[in-house]
Order: structure tokens, then C-alpha cells, then sequence
């Protein structure tokens, strides 16, 4: 028997301590950081950034040196020849030349003196490596959006939720006291009766307040990148959180250079410019000096008698060959492909000129809309808080007159309901409030 319990024991230790290991504890900050580590969308920015660099470094391989080797082996199935004539008999007779067999060996050393396209695209590579930041930064910004929101509502939520639990205690508990009072023939039955419904409301609306908490764990475990079944214990508190808001945050002055995505159409826009100019760089000359060693052996069987490659190289039968040389070609004719193609990165750069002067104005206009909506939200928050408070005082004062027979169950149940309603609404300001902060530091670019 003792066995039997003690392994039960072991069974709940374990059953417990899986519990608390499925547990995640999070402050908004944490949580932000966690999506931050754990999103792929954010973790392929993070790749992109290497790619970029790895792209940089590609492009500046191009302007060093470059050294190829090369083989060639050859074998003539009809050795060619030309008619020759006998010098004895005058008769035109064929004499082959060469043999059936041809081994090339070379090696090529080329290095690019002069290119514009090279320069102008080391620094669109340069760039293009910031603009993948940018983007990494944006995603980053994006997913913080999301998780500070589905935070909130989570906070929110469980807020509502234990405010209709602690009224369907209290409600419970009334209407107990009310059913006896009936039971002694003190009260009517309506009285009785109207107060069991407001405990049946309260169950209905426990019901989907837990629901909608519930669903807001689901969602906020979606962000962070968890298992929608994942317990979450959230360690902020949301009225410390209310009291902690600064109005004044609202005046700060809005930078449209330090906004992540006007810095990415300038980082586009630098791009775009970089483009024209290559097409324009394609019209320079391009220069490139080469070095060319070859090593050339004819032969009809090559029953090599030395193995050692380097002693195979010093035969008296293989023919050196070297070469160095400086090239330069540059386009004279291209039937206006080049005019084309300048035209196009010119009418690209100058959308994108326009699409930075509109995005910025927009940007601007979004900033003053959040700072007027985040005070008006304060300040409705804060009539919504008084609104509130007096509701729950209304409400006290209502339930001592109800328990000394002044006034009626239907009074109390009026009473109990803009008591609610109250609540509900300063909850709505509340999340209101935390959205038009969250639009304010998207906005500022502050996130």
C-alpha cells in the first residue's frame, strides 16, 4: 500500500513539475525579445544580412587578380594535311601534318585595371548590405507591434474576465441570501427570481469572458511562436502599466530621417542612383591586363616515361608558350540597347523620388494623427476611470438600501448593470489607450 502511494505521489510530483515546465512567464519586454529570437521571418532578415555581405565580398573578388588552369587534350581522328608536289616526278602527291595526338597545359592570370560598372556595383553591394538592415529592423518593429498588442489584450482580458468573476461571486452570494429571505416569507418571489437571473447573466457573461481570454493566450501565443495551448503567466500589470503612461511622450518631435521607412526608400533611392549609373559606366572602356604560360606537346602514343609531373614538364618535347598583354574594349554600336537601358534606371530613380516624397508626407500626417488620438484616448480613459468609480460607489450605496429594504431587486440589478458597463468601457479605454500608444511608437518609429 505504501508503495501504491508513494508511486501516485511521484505520478503528481511529475504531472506537477511538467506543468510548470509548460509554463511561460513573460514581461512585455521578454516576450518581445522572445518573439525576436524564435521568428523565422526575423531570423531569414538575420540571413540576409549575411547573404548581403557575402554579395559585397563576391563583387570586390571580381576587381583581383583571377587565375585559371586549363587542359586540352586533342586527338585527331584524320590528321589533316595539304597537297604537296615530287620533286622527282612532278607528280602532286598529300603529306599529313602533325600528329594524332595534342596536349595543351596552360594557366592564365588576368587583373581587371579599369571598369566602371565594378566600382559603381562594390557600392550598390555596400548598400544594398544597409538596406537589408533596414529590413531586419522593420520585421523587428513589425513583430513587436504584434506581440505588445496581443499582450495588452491578454492583460485586458483577464482584467474583464476577474472583474465578472468577482461580481458573479458577490452576485451568487446575494442571491442565496435572497432565496432564504423568500424561503422565510420576508420577500416575493419576483425578488427572489430577479436576482437568480442576474447570477444566470453573470454566468453568461463569465462564460464569454473566459472565452475571449482564452482566445487572446491562442493569439499572443501565435506571435511569440509557441503552441496555441502554451500557459502563459504575463508578469506586468496593466494598471501599473496605465499609471506608468506619460502624456508628454505625445510632444516629442517627429524625425522623418530617423523613421525606418523613409530610411528604407533612401537606401532604395541610393540604389536606384547607383543603377543609372552603371548603365552609364557601361559606355567607359573596361581594361584588364593578362598573363598566358602554355605548355603544348604533340605525339602519338604519350607513353609518358617519367611519372613525376614536374620532370614531365621539362621534356624536350613539350612546346612553352608565353604571353602578357593588356585588353581594352569598350561598346561603339549597340542599336540604343545602352540609351534604353539608362532611360529605364533614370524613370526608375525618379519613381522612387516620388514615392519617397509621398511616403514622407504620409509618415508626417500619421505622426500628428497619433499624437492627437494617443491624448484623447488618455483623456477618455481617465472620464472612463471616474465613470467607474462611481458606478461601483452607486452601487455599494444601492446594495445597503437593498438589504434594508429600500429599494428593489430591480433597482440593484440597474445599479449592477451600469456598474458593469462601466467597467467594460474603462477596459475598452484602457486597451484604446495601450493600441493609440502602439500607433504613436509606430509612427515615431520607436518601437
Amino acid at each position: 500500500m505504501r508503495i501504491v502511494k508513494l508511486g501516485l505521489l511521484l505520478f503528481i510530483a511529475c504531472f506537477s513539475a511538467y506543468d510548470v515546465m509548460a509554463q511561460k512567464t513573460f514581461t512585455l519586454a521578454q516576450a518581445q525579445q522572445f518573439a525576436l529570437d524564435n521568428n523565422l521571418d526575423y531570423l531569414n532578415a538575420g540571413l540576409d544580412i549575411k547573404i548581403a555581405k557575402k554579395k559585397v565580398w563576391e563583387t570586390t573578388a571580381t576587381g583581383l587578380p583571377q587565375v585559371n588552369g586549363e587542359f586540352n587534350f586533342n586527338h585527331f581522328m584524320d590528321i589533316g594535311g595539304m597537297p604537296f608536289p615530287n620533286p622527282m616526278t612532278g607528280e602532286m602527291g598529300f603529306v599529313q601534318m602533325g600528329l594524332e595526338n595534342q596536349v595543351d597545359l596552360g594557366l592564365t592570370a588576368t587583373q581587371l585595371v579599369f571598369n566602371g560598372s565594378y566600382f559603381v556595383g562594390l557600392r550598390a553591394a555596400q548598400e544594398y548590405v544597409k538596406m537589408t538592415k533596414k529590413q531586419q529592423e522593420l520585421s523587428a518593429a513589425q513583430i513587436k507591434e504584434n506581440v505588445a498588442s496581443a499582450y495588452y489584450m491578454v492583460l485586458a482580458a483577464e482584467l474583464n474576465r476577474n472583474i465578472v468573476q468577482e461580481n458573479l461571486v458577490s452576485m451568487t452570494q446575494l442571491a442565496d441570501q435572497t432565496e432564504a429571505l423568500y424561503k422565510e416569507g420576508m420577500i416575493e418571489k419576483l425578488e427572489s427570481d430577479q436576482m437568480a437571473l442576474n447570477v444566470s447573466n453573470l454566468n453568461a457573461s463569465f462564460e464569454l469572458a473566459n472565452q475571449v481570454f482564452h482566445n487572446s493566450v491562442m493569439l499572443l501565443n501565435f506571435h511569440l511562436g509557441l503552441p496555441t495551448q502554451t500557459e502563459l503567466v504575463l508578469s506586468d500589470d496593466l494598471e501599473k502599466i496605465m499609471t506608468d503612461l506619460d502624456p508628454a511622450v505625445a510632444q516629442r518631435v517627429f524625425s522623418i530621417d530617423n523613421h525606418i521607412e523613409y530610411q528604407l526608400l533612401s537606401t532604395k533611392e541610393k540604389l536606384d542612383k547607383l543603377a543609372w549609373r552603371n548603365e552609364q559606366a557601361r559606355l567607359l572602356p573596361t581594361i584588364s591586363a593578362f598573363y598566358n604560360n602554355r605548355q603544348t606537346r604533340y605525339g602519338s602514343d604519350f607513353d609518358f616515361p617519367e611519372m613525376d609531373v614536374y620532370k614531365a614538364l621539362e621534356d624536350r618535347d613539350w612546346i612553352p608558350q608565353q604571353l602578357v598583354g593588356l585588353k581594352v574594349s569598350m561598346p561603339i554600336f549597340t542599336s540604343l540597347q545602352g540609351g534604353t537601358r539608362m532611360s529605364q534606371a533614370k524613370l526608375e530613380l525618379v519613381k522612387t523620388k516620388n514615392t519617397k516624397e509621398m511616403v514622407a508626407k504620409s509618415l508626417t500626417m500619421q505622426a500628428n494623427i497619433t499624437k492627437s488620438d494617443y491624448i484623447n484616448a488618455i483623456n477618455a480613459y481617465n472620464n472612463a476611470k471616474d465613470r467607474a468609480r462611481l458606478t461601483a460607489e452607486i452601487y455599494d450605496k444601492t446594495l445597503v438600501k437593498y438589504r434594508e429594504g429600500l429599494v428593489s431587486s430591480f433597482e440593484l440589478n440597474q445599479s449592477k448593470s451600469q456598474q458593469l458597463q462601466a467597467e467594460g468601457q474603462k477596459i475598452e479605454s484602457i486597451m484604446n489607450v495601450l493600441n493609440k500608444k502602439i500607433a504613436l511608437d509606430k509612427a515615431h518609429s520607436n518601437l
